[in-house]
């Protein structure tokens, strides 16, 4: 069975936000964990889409269009 990660709101920020304080930290772990499956949230990633809000037109394009970006589904 293969590691599964929960990606909270702090880890979505963070790797989209290249100057985030915690960015080359959570990058260097993905790196480490690359074959692990990340799991998120509706509402994480709502949460991550209102923090980008506050940031302008530009902020919130990018960060609408990772989110459309990632993929999904359900497990059964």
């Amino acid at each position: 069975m293969s590691r599964v990660d929960f990606a909270e709101t702090f880890y979505w920020i963070a790797v989209a936000h290249p100057r985030d304080a915690f960015h080359n930290q959570v990058v260097t772990r993905r790196r480490a964990h690359c074959h692990a499956q990340l799991v998120t949230t509706e509402e994480v990633l709502t949460e991550v889409l209102n923090w980008f809000a506050g940031w302008g037109p530009e902020a919130r394009l990018s960060a609408t269009d990772r989110v459309a970006d990632l993929p999904c589904g359900f497990a059964k």
